[in-house]
């Protein structure tokens, strides 16, 4: 009956799948980023490197060019919404699930029909936005950032080759600089975005149709050293299924919160009982990934796109198994909650974690992780805003 784990299993496989389809849509826009870069080759360059530019011939050029991208960019969009789709019937299997392991396989459960379904995946938000708002916004930075970058060329006096470098970048894995490597970035980050929140969206949705089984549906985060403040204040915090103030996933870009089924187990003298168990990170391997790569390339971490972090982080992971001989993740009570899994870490990570103030404001007792997000508003509160409200 281990419930956290049937769901945190899932959205293993689910990150697995997000993974597959950011790598497709990226091949579409490398694709397309050559397509591009040859077509300006062809129809701009010419325009260009002119003593005296015809800006009307290089707006008519530029409306070409900017057609062919957008079409590329529903292209990715009817990629993403049609893996959205398989994706929600297997959340909606894993959800019904979930419920069957704490309500007993024989309990009667209530499905989505196709209608709910498809209205779901049409009109469900992710992050306050519908997938095809997500991706008008995503085309219409990219073009803003391709167009500025032609024209910042030009009022510089830049170069041809200067015009490539600011829409390829910099060349190596590591790098996050470019028009185009921007949008490679942003479109995986909205692949990962808009999917968990589809995902988190049927989940709720099923929780909904099986009100009559459930006591509840219950906020879960990852404990471990990239869980935002806002979802490690939410974690395991309990609505009843109809509540209108549930709070669902994603909260923000690469959000991994899900939600799940609650129901209440209570032992012979009435005492709730812990279902399941959690995975906790041992250390803080993004932290260790840093000093690492910082210390072997001089660069900033920090500057290096979600992907190529987690890539380090994950070498850190193997590199801590086989030096140590145990896994880098122990198992606490399925009631664990985030402030008590981070009460046992280090001072490094608590550090790391909060930042410096915050820091020193948690070490001498004046602030409670459950201080650092305002209830009221949802947001996180400023370092002004939390030494008055501890009196600091």
């Amino acid at each position: 009956m281990d419930i956290i784990k049937k769901a945190t299993d899932f959205q293993v496989e689910l990150q697995g799948v997000i993974n597959e389809l950011s790598d497709r849509m990226e091949s579409v826009l490398s694709k397309n980023d050559r397509k591009i870069l040859a077509q300006i080759t062809e129809t701009l360059r010419e325009l260009i490197e002119v003593k005296q530019i015809d800006y009307r011939k290089l707006e008519a050029a530029l409306k070409e060019l900017k057609a062919a991208r957008l079409e590329t960019f529903k292209g990715i969009e009817n990629l993403l919404t049609d893996e959205t789709k398989e994706i929600m019937q297997a959340t909606q299997q894993s959800a019904m699930a979930e419920i069957a392991s704490l309500t007993g396989e024989g309990t009667a459960l209530a499905a989505l029909t196709a209608g709910e379904a498809n209205d779901l995946l049409r009109y469900s938000r992710m992050d306050g936005r519908k997938i095809q708002d997500w991706f008008k916004g995503l085309a219409g930075a990219d073009w803003c950032r391709i167009e500025s970058s032609i024209f910042r060329n030009l009022s510089a006096g830049g170069t041809w080759q200067n015009l490539l470098a600011r829409l390829r970048g910099t060349l190596g894995t590591d790098t996050a600089y470019g028009s185009f490597k921007t949008t490679s970035m942003a479109a995986r980050t909205l692949a990962r975005t808009c999917i968990n929140g589809a995902s988190n969206a049927a989940r709720l949705e099923v929780f909904k149709k099986n009100a009559d089984v459930i006591d509840g549906v219950q906020f879960l985060a990852t404990l471990d050293s990239k869980t935002s403040k806002i979802c490690a204040h939410y974690d395991r915090t309990v609505w009843k299924v109809g509540d209108k103030d549930i709070v669902t996933p994603p909260l923000h870009p690469n959000c991994r919160s899900v939600l799940i089924p609650y129901v209440k187990v209570l032992d012979e003298n009435g005492k709730e009982v812990p279902v399941g168990t959690r995975a906790a990170e041992r250390e803080n391997f993004d932290l260790m990934a840093k000093a690492a790569y910082e210390k072997k390339t001089g660069k900033q971490y920090d500057a290096l796109s979600y992907d190529y972090r987690k890539q380090l982080m994950y070498k850190q992971i193997k590199a801590y198994e086989a030096k140590t001989g145990q896994s880098a993740y122990v198992q606490m009570k399925g009631d664990s909650t985030f402030p008590e899994y981070f009460g046992r870490r280090s001072a490094a990570f608590q550090k790391e974690w909060l930042g410096p103030t915050r820091y020193r404001m948690y070490v001498d007792g004046s602030l409670k992780l459950d201080q650092l997000v305002n209830p009221d508003t949802g947001f996180m509160r400023t370092v002004k805003e939390l030494k008055e409200l501890v009196g600091g």
